[in-house]
């Protein structure tokens, strides 16, 4: 299960930006993972962790990370947090 996540993270990261599609997919994928409450902390963190592997000097592609990571922990927190 950790490295299916981490792979769907670094898929999103890619690019940097999450668009609604994408976080429908994303949503989907984490419906179906279905995690247990103990996970959700490491997803949360693996989040942070990954992203954080993609920043530059590029102040604009930075903000564009960071907000490609909220939305993946903003996904987790409404999917799995219910």
């Amino acid at each position: 299960m950790h490295q299916q996540v981490e792979s769907t993270y670094r898929k999103y990261f890619e690019d940097g930006n999450l668009d609604w599609n994408e976080s429908a997919e994303l949503a989907d994928f984490l419906n179906d993972l279905n995690p247990p409450p103990d996970l959700l902390v490491w997803m949360r963190a693996t989040a942070f962790r990954i992203g954080c592997e993609s920043l530059t000097d590029d102040k604009d592609a930075n903000v564009s990370l960071l907000r490609t990571i909220n939305a993946i922990v903003h996904a987790i927190e409404t999917t799995c947090l219910q």
